[in-house]
Protein backbone atom coordinates (compact mmCIF):
# COMPACT_ATOMS: atom_id res chain seq x y z
CA UNK A 1 0.00 0.00 0.00
CA UNK A 2 1.43 3.17 -0.98
CA UNK A 3 3.64 2.66 -3.25
CA UNK A 4 2.00 3.91 -6.53
CA UNK A 5 1.95 0.53 -8.36
CA UNK A 6 -1.54 0.17 -8.73
CA UNK A 7 -2.08 -2.79 -6.73
CA UNK A 8 -5.99 -1.98 -5.55
CA UNK A 9 -6.77 -0.64 -8.83
CA UNK A 10 -5.28 -3.77 -10.41
CA UNK A 11 -6.87 -5.99 -7.99
CA UNK A 12 -10.35 -4.86 -8.27
CA UNK A 13 -10.15 -4.99 -12.09
CA UNK A 14 -9.21 -9.27 -11.83
CA UNK A 15 -12.23 -9.32 -9.77
CA UNK A 16 -14.48 -7.62 -11.95
CA UNK A 17 -13.03 -10.01 -15.11
CA UNK A 18 -12.89 -13.06 -12.80
CA UNK A 19 -16.48 -12.66 -11.55
CA UNK A 20 -17.45 -11.73 -15.32
CA UNK A 21 -15.66 -15.44 -16.11
CA UNK A 22 -16.97 -17.25 -13.10
CA UNK A 23 -20.80 -15.97 -13.23
CA UNK A 24 -20.44 -17.16 -16.37
CA UNK A 25 -21.49 -13.32 -17.69
CA UNK A 26 -20.87 -12.61 -20.44
CA UNK A 27 -19.90 -8.43 -20.34
CA UNK A 28 -18.32 -7.25 -23.02
CA UNK A 29 -14.71 -5.26 -22.72
CA UNK A 30 -16.40 -2.10 -23.15
CA UNK A 31 -18.81 -2.94 -19.87
CA UNK A 32 -15.77 -4.23 -18.04
CA UNK A 33 -14.17 -0.87 -18.61
CA UNK A 34 -17.33 1.16 -17.35
CA UNK A 35 -17.78 -1.12 -14.43
CA UNK A 36 -14.09 -0.54 -13.66
CA UNK A 37 -13.96 3.38 -13.68
CA UNK A 38 -16.69 3.33 -11.30
CA UNK A 39 -14.53 1.87 -8.84
CA UNK A 40 -11.46 3.98 -9.47
CA UNK A 41 -10.11 6.14 -12.12
CA UNK A 42 -7.23 3.88 -12.95
CA UNK A 43 -9.06 0.34 -12.71
CA UNK A 44 -9.99 0.37 -16.12
CA UNK A 45 -6.34 0.44 -16.71
CA UNK A 46 -5.91 -3.35 -15.74
CA UNK A 47 -8.90 -4.61 -17.56
CA UNK A 48 -6.31 -5.38 -20.98
CA UNK A 49 -3.07 -6.32 -21.24
CA UNK A 50 -1.61 -4.00 -23.34
CA UNK A 51 -0.07 -0.65 -23.20
CA UNK A 52 -2.44 2.03 -22.86
CA UNK A 53 -2.76 5.81 -23.41
CA UNK A 54 -5.25 7.33 -20.57
CA UNK A 55 -7.05 10.27 -21.13
CA UNK A 56 -9.95 11.75 -18.75
CA UNK A 57 -9.49 10.45 -15.14
CA UNK A 58 -7.60 7.79 -16.52
CA UNK A 59 -10.35 5.85 -17.73
CA UNK A 60 -10.52 7.10 -21.37
CA UNK A 61 -7.79 4.47 -22.75
CA UNK A 62 -6.76 4.07 -26.04
CA UNK A 63 -3.95 1.68 -27.30
CA UNK A 64 -0.11 2.72 -27.45
CA UNK A 65 2.73 1.29 -29.22
CA UNK A 66 5.28 0.85 -26.63
CA UNK A 67 7.70 -1.82 -26.52
CA UNK A 68 10.54 -1.53 -23.33
CA UNK A 69 11.11 -5.48 -23.71
CA UNK A 70 14.95 -4.26 -24.23
CA UNK A 71 15.23 -2.64 -20.82
CA UNK A 72 15.68 -3.43 -17.41
CA UNK A 73 12.97 -2.22 -15.01
CA UNK A 74 14.00 -1.50 -11.42
CA UNK A 75 11.66 -0.63 -8.74
CA UNK A 76 12.94 0.62 -5.80
CA UNK A 77 10.42 1.44 -2.50
CA UNK A 78 11.32 3.57 0.08
CA UNK A 79 9.78 2.55 3.65
CA UNK A 80 7.46 5.14 3.60
CA UNK A 81 3.75 5.46 2.71
CA UNK A 82 2.26 7.66 0.64
CA UNK A 83 -0.86 9.09 0.60
CA UNK A 84 -3.06 9.48 -2.84
CA UNK A 85 -5.38 11.86 -1.01
CA UNK A 86 -1.98 13.89 0.16
CA UNK A 87 -0.70 13.35 -3.40
CA UNK A 88 -3.83 14.45 -5.56
CA UNK A 89 -3.76 17.46 -2.96
CA UNK A 90 -0.90 18.83 -4.62
CA UNK A 91 -1.33 18.56 -7.67
CA UNK A 92 -2.11 22.35 -10.01
CA UNK A 93 -4.00 21.54 -13.36
CA UNK A 94 -2.81 22.53 -16.26
CA UNK A 95 0.22 23.46 -14.73
CA UNK A 96 2.49 20.66 -16.43
CA UNK A 97 2.01 21.30 -20.34
CA UNK A 98 3.81 18.58 -21.93
CA UNK A 99 2.49 16.61 -24.70
CA UNK A 100 2.79 13.12 -23.43
CA UNK A 101 2.18 11.13 -26.56
CA UNK A 102 4.87 13.05 -28.69
CA UNK A 103 7.31 12.57 -25.54
CA UNK A 104 6.66 9.04 -25.37
CA UNK A 105 7.09 8.86 -28.97
CA UNK A 106 10.72 10.58 -28.59
CA UNK A 107 13.52 7.48 -28.00
CA UNK A 108 13.62 6.58 -24.26
CA UNK A 109 17.20 8.78 -23.60
CA UNK A 110 14.94 11.71 -24.32
CA UNK A 111 12.49 11.41 -21.78
CA UNK A 112 14.04 12.70 -18.66
CA UNK A 113 13.39 16.15 -20.18
CA UNK A 114 9.96 15.76 -21.18
CA UNK A 115 7.94 12.72 -19.55
CA UNK A 116 6.79 13.84 -15.66
CA UNK A 117 5.11 12.89 -12.93
CA UNK A 118 3.06 15.76 -11.81
CA UNK A 119 3.15 14.21 -8.36
CA UNK A 120 6.72 14.07 -7.54
CA UNK A 121 6.96 17.88 -7.14
CA UNK A 122 4.40 17.37 -4.55
CA UNK A 123 5.37 14.25 -2.91
CA UNK A 124 9.03 14.95 -2.78
CA UNK A 125 8.31 18.07 -0.26
CA UNK A 126 7.36 15.77 1.96
CA UNK A 127 9.43 12.59 1.03
CA UNK A 128 12.52 13.60 0.19
CA UNK A 129 14.39 10.14 -0.07
CA UNK A 130 12.06 9.67 -3.26
CA UNK A 131 14.35 12.85 -5.01
CA UNK A 132 17.20 10.74 -3.25
CA UNK A 133 16.40 7.65 -4.96
CA UNK A 134 15.80 8.76 -7.76
CA UNK A 135 18.84 10.42 -8.38
CA UNK A 136 20.54 7.65 -7.35
CA UNK A 137 19.18 5.49 -10.50
CA UNK A 138 20.22 8.05 -12.77
CA UNK A 139 24.02 8.38 -11.67
CA UNK A 140 23.72 4.75 -11.93
CA UNK A 141 23.13 4.79 -15.46
CA UNK A 142 19.27 4.40 -15.74
CA UNK A 143 18.23 6.50 -18.85
CA UNK A 144 14.88 7.20 -17.36
CA UNK A 145 13.82 7.42 -13.45
CA UNK A 146 10.79 8.80 -11.93
CA UNK A 147 8.28 8.05 -8.99
CA UNK A 148 5.88 5.43 -9.75
CA UNK A 149 1.77 6.81 -9.55
CA UNK A 150 1.18 8.72 -6.68
CA UNK A 151 4.89 7.23 -5.26
CA UNK A 152 6.72 5.92 -3.42
CA UNK A 153 8.43 3.61 -5.43
CA UNK A 154 10.85 5.33 -7.94
CA UNK A 155 11.87 3.27 -11.41
CA UNK A 156 14.55 3.33 -13.47
CA UNK A 157 14.77 2.05 -16.86
CA UNK A 158 18.57 0.69 -17.74
CA UNK A 159 19.54 -0.15 -21.20
CA UNK A 160 22.03 -2.77 -19.61
CA UNK A 161 21.88 -5.10 -16.33
CA UNK A 162 21.50 -2.69 -13.57
CA UNK A 163 22.92 -2.34 -10.03
CA UNK A 164 22.77 -4.21 -7.41
CA UNK A 165 20.79 -4.31 -5.04
CA UNK A 166 23.75 -2.82 -2.78
CA UNK A 167 23.40 0.90 -3.55
CA UNK A 168 19.94 0.43 -1.84
CA UNK A 169 20.08 -1.63 1.48
CA UNK A 170 18.01 1.15 3.02
CA UNK A 171 14.81 0.14 0.05
CA UNK A 172 12.85 -2.82 -1.08
CA UNK A 173 14.78 -3.73 -4.52
CA UNK A 174 13.06 -5.53 -7.56
CA UNK A 175 14.27 -5.73 -10.81
CA UNK A 176 12.56 -7.14 -13.96
CA UNK A 177 13.12 -7.78 -17.28
CA UNK A 178 10.93 -9.30 -20.10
Amino acid sequence: MGAGLGGGSSNAAEVLKSLNCLTGSKLSSEELLSMAAELGSDCSFFIHKFPAFAEGRGEILSKFDLDLSKYFMVLVKPDVHVSTAAAFSGIIAGKNNHNLKNCLLKPIQQWQNCLVNDFEETVVRNFPVIREIKARLLSLGAVYAAMSGSGSTVYGLFDSFPPSADHFKDCSYFCFKK
